[in-house]
């Protein structure tokens, strides 16, 4: 999933994946349990709850355990280990990614030939919110790549679009691997080797932050 957060646009410009509710998996990293393993409940799981949170359902994660809203589900996820821990949340996630290969086909779970199709789909939805009007760019544009991993989207998408990007990405590994290879390209910025939990930019630094 992706989600996308354009500088001063409405509702409309954005595009977000789930997170956790209704049949995602609880656990960073990992598949969901198969049917009757679930945390504390056997059988199937059970329908997602009617509650009306912000406008939006609740639901229930793939453990069977429902909530009224994305923050009830985080409090509980995060309050069973300390998230950095490799049993908390952040660390599990680090944890799982630190063991994937340093390659476009190990980021993309064996998937790397999609590489192409993702990059040009991402850019066409780009365009089409400078087009629409809710995103304006000036000659000084910068966006921030969440995640960035290798830097595969920094490369193939946003360093096309933008006059500077910056990387963010707890995993060690993945990070150098794309600094060894970008660093220098005039439309890099800056690279993080930190989580997003523990990343706050300025105020206004970004026309988009891209998490994928």
């Amino acid at each position: 999933s992706t989600a996308v957060h354009a500088k001063g646009a409405g509702p409309s410009s954005a595009t977000t994946g789930h997170i956790g509710l209704r049949g995602g998996s609880a656990r960073a990293g990992e598949p969901p349990p198969p049917p009757g393993k679930g945390e504390g409940r056997q059988g199937a799981m059970p329908p997602a709850s009617k509650v009306i949170v912000d406008g939006v359902k609740g639901g229930s994660d793939s453990f069977g355990n429902v909530y009224e809203s994305t923050a009830e589900m985080w409090q509980k996820e995060l309050g069973k280990a300390n998230p950095t821990s490799k049993k908390g949340w952040y660390g599990k996630a680090v944890h799982y990614w630190d063991g994937v290969d340093a390659t476009v086909d190990g980021v993309l779970g064996g998937f790397g030939h999609v590489s192409g199709v993702d990059l040009k789909e991402s850019q066409e939805f780009l365009t089409s919110l400078k087009n629409d009007g809710h995103l304006k760019l000036s000659e000084e544009s910068r966006a921030v790549d969440c995640g960035a991993g290798i830097g595969r989207i920094t490369e193939g998408l946003l360093c096309k679009m933008f006059s500077k990007v910056d990387l963010v990405e707890p995993v060690v590994k993945l990070l150098k691997q794309g600094e060894d290879k970008l660093k220098g390209m005039p439309t890099v910025g800056d690279f993080h080797y930190v989580g997003l939990q523990d990343f706050t930019p300025e105020k206004g630094m970004y026309d988009v932050i891209w998490v994928q």
